[in-house]
């Protein structure tokens, strides 16, 4: 009897031990961020104009205070945002590396400005939702002293995103170009720019310089016969005021004989002020803007860049 007791004690013995090392195995890699190292890595993200500044990229305002930068035929519109979520989602890839998935949602209206006859005629709005998401990698100083100094910012990818029921318009590609060089992005996520080095991946840095030429071209596929509203959101400085928004111009198109067609659009800038900028692409349908009954629809794509 003593033997058999024994037997099941020690059974249950090494059945709470392989339970312990499954959910050892299987605990969600966030846990093993610390609080402390998430709570350092948060500040450093909501402090970065990489991550704060994407509202005032895209957000028109309202109709009434003109801060529309486009005409479209007879239409003006703008995206005006209401409220913006931002979500971090963390995994130690190894003992020294984190990576985080940052994703910032936006909900508001799309207004409309329909012209009739050179005079303002009404306005009609639209609900819109859209969320674009990144990663960024952080690496752990054991050195610092100072406790925010113990994960400092090593690379950034580019970033994706739109609207959930993106349709009718598909971003294949876009490249950035300046100063004799370009960076072309066919896979946002898995394109990284590492900080503070050279090479292919580096994250481009540049003088500010109000002379200094940047182009940004997108190819996309679209379903609509006659064209898409495409736009750049850019950083720029324009009648000593900062201007964001302007429509990228078709410079050609192609039909792919399914019903399709493949299109390239370009928008050339100069200048732009110091800090952390994105230049971000969005391709919308024509039907969105134009068509009340349709429900708006967009991707974005962006790629990040530094002026200093």
């Amino acid at each position: 009897m003593r033997n058999i007791t024994l037997l099941i004690v020690i059974s249950c013995c090494v059945a709470l031990f392989f339970m312990a090392c499954t959910k050892n195995a299987t605990e969600p890699t966030e846990s093993r961020v610390s609080e402390d190292d998430r709570s350092i890595i948060a500040e450093i993200i909501d402090s970065d104009d990489f991550f704060r500044k994407d509202d005032v990229l895209l957000n028109d305002g309202s109709p009434s205070l003109g801060k529309y930068t486009a005409l479209l035929s007879v239409v003006r519109w703008g995206r005006k945002i209401d409220s913006v979520q931002r979500t971090k989602e963390y995994e130690m890839l190894n003992d020294t590396t984190v990576e985080v998935i940052v994703r910032t949602k936006w909900s508001g209206k799309i207004w409309i400005h329909i012209m009739r006859e050179n005079k303002p005629d009404t306005i009609i709005t639209k609900p819109f939702v859209e969320e674009i998401q990144r990663k960024v990698w952080f690496v752990k100083n054991d050195t610092a002293r100072v406790r925010k100094n113990r994960w400092r910012f090593h690379s950034i990818s580019a970033l994706k995103g739109g609207t959930l029921n993106a349709q009718n318009v598909t971003i294949l590609k876009v490249v950035f170009y300046t100063d004799g060089d370009s960076i072309e992005i066919n896979d946002p996520l898995s394109y990284t720019f590492v900080a503070g080095t050279g090479g292919r991946y580096r994250l481009r840095t540049f003088a500010q310089s109000l002379s200094r030429t940047f182009k940004i071209q997108v190819t996309v596929r679209s379903n609509d016969p006659s064209s898409d509203l495409v736009v750049a959101h850019r950083p720029v400085v324009l009648n000593n005021s900062w201007s964001y928004r302007a429509p990228m111009e078709q410079v050609s198109s192609m039909s792919n004989n399914d019903g399709t067609f493949t299109r390239v659009y370009e928008h050339t800038w100069r200048g732009a002020w110091q800090g952390h900028h994105h230049v971000m692409v969005g391709a919308i349908p024509r039907s969105a803007v134009y068509d009340d009954a349709t429900p708006f629809s967009s991707q974005l794509w962006g790629i990040p860049f530094i002026v200093q």
